[in-house]
């Protein structure tokens, strides 16, 4: 029988700094997010010292908290990659977890002080950050390695009509600059999962409500594949002419309309 060990207490050494508020726009991988932001550091842990050496390497394994998992962890959980199968909780990188722990390999940037610049990352702004460690390729990269249902996943796409494409680069431009990753988190993954996200279907067009962002999307579901037509404001005129803006967000939607328009 095992040991019976007292209660373990984790002290994060420092905080993510992202563009990344909404857990829906975090893509399931960092390699797939066009994130970019640093780890600042709490100040009773000398980091400059901690981050010496570091500066050589490319990338960095990250051992964080999910601070927003809500929900109770479940033994066995659905895969958003093919929410079909039913597999072990240790066998996905579900957040939703006993401890709540998390492991990410981000991308060095550049280190000044005794800011940890990074890339490709896939944490929610002020994540938790519990520990670093170095990437080690020797150790980190298993030959001929198994990946189980993973590898039988059958991938899937999308790609964006004319109009979409105009209307990501006006909302990267003026400051939606997580909208990448969103597409990525909500369409890299099987889009028509009805109890996962918000979707509504219109005759042979769908609808996923993204926050307070509608995108209009149509699937092949024989080749696996979603075209994006169009993003719309989810914000009705008499709402975006009331005073109350719980999201912050109600100008950009004005301007998105306006410059709609005139298209």
């Amino acid at each position: 029988m095992a040991q019976a060990v007292a209660k373990i207490t984790l002290d994060p050494i420092g905080y993510f700094n992202g563009t990344h508020k909404s857990k829906s726009a975090i893509p399931r991988q960092g390699t797939l997010s066009q994130q970019q932001g640093w780890i600042e550091f709490t100040q009773n842990f000398d980091s400059k010292k901690g981050l010496m050496g570091l500066e050589k390497m490319s990338h960095v394994w990250i051992i964080f908290q999910f601070h927003e998992a809500q929900s109770p962890a479940k033994a066995i959980v659905r895969p958003p990659r093919n929410p079909d199968i039913q597999v072990g909780v240790w066998a996905t990188r579900s957040p939703y977890r006993p401890n709540s722990l998390g492991l990410t390999l981000g991308k060095i940037e550049k280190i000044e002080k005794n800011k940890l610049s990074l890339s490709q990352i896939d944490l929610l702004d002020q994540t938790p950050i519990l520990d670093l460690k170095p990437y080690v390729t020797d150790c980190d990269l298993p030959q001929n390695p198994k990946l189980g249902w993973i590898d039988e996943v059958e991938t899937w796409k999308y790609f964006f009509a004319k109009k979409a494409l105009k209307q990501i680069c006006w909302l990267k431009t003026n400051g939606l600059t997580e909208i990448e990753d969103v597409f990525e988190s909500q369409f890299g993954t099987p889009p028509l999962q009805f109890k996962r996200k918000r979707v509504k279907a219109f005759n042979e067009i769908y609808i996923l409500s993204y926050r307070t962002w509608r995108f209009f999307f149509k699937v092949n579901l024989e080749k696996k594949l979603s075209q994006i037509l169009e993003i719309q404001s989810g914000y009705t005129e008499s709402e975006l002419q009331d005073f109350k803006n719980p999201y912050q967000d109600k100008q950009i939607h004005r301007e998105f309309n306006i410059w709609n328009l005139k298209k």
